[in-house]
């Protein structure tokens, strides 16, 4: 950037606290636009998921780097891999916080609701990923398979089916 080596050392300790401050921004962007997409959708659990994922994928389409960030060569920069396990740890979260308190949402049976979540957070990135690397139709598109997936795992909770 043509700065001289005082001006960036006083803000970062070296490249990886640069990078790692970058990935900080990113997931806070990226985070305040699926609650915001959910939150102002409203409706049921089916809108505000779709909402959610429809922005999130929406802004990665538009400038995959900020994906590229989070999934850096880990190796590289250690810092990056804690980040992207608290990353997907915070997705979970937003699922727990924002999805479990829909009326007539049925646990999976005998799986804790966490792994659950987990576990649909670590899915969408990884179809996410496959999807930036060899895009097969539309964010808005991933968006609805991936809302269609993550209800299923809700609906097989002990056989019965929540409203949504």
């Amino acid at each position: 950037a043509g700065l001289q080596p005082r001006y960036f050392y006083e803000h970062f300790a070296g490249r990886e606290a640069l990078v790692e401050a970058v990935a900080d921004e990113v997931r806070a962007e990226l985070f305040d636009a699926l609650v915001t997409s959910a939150l102002g959708e409203g409706g049921d659990l089916e809108a505000r998921l779709r909402a959610a994922l429809t922005a999130f994928f929406g802004m990665i389409a538009a400038d995959p780097s900020i994906h590229a960030i989070m999934r850096t060569d880990l190796a590289v920069i250690p810092g990056l891999e804690r980040r992207r396990v608290e990353s997907l740890d915070m997705v979970a979260e937003l699922i727990l916080r924002h999805g479990a308190t829909d009326p007539g949402q049925v646990p999976v049976a005998g799986v804790a609701p966490r792994r659950v979540a987990r576990f649909a957070a670590g899915g969408v990135n990884h179809l996410l990923e496959s999807w930036l690397e060899h895009p097969e139709g539309t964010p808005g598109e991933l968006a609805e398979q991936c809302t269609r997936l993550c209800l299923r795992l809700v609906e097989s909770g002990g056989g019965q089916t929540p409203t949504v």
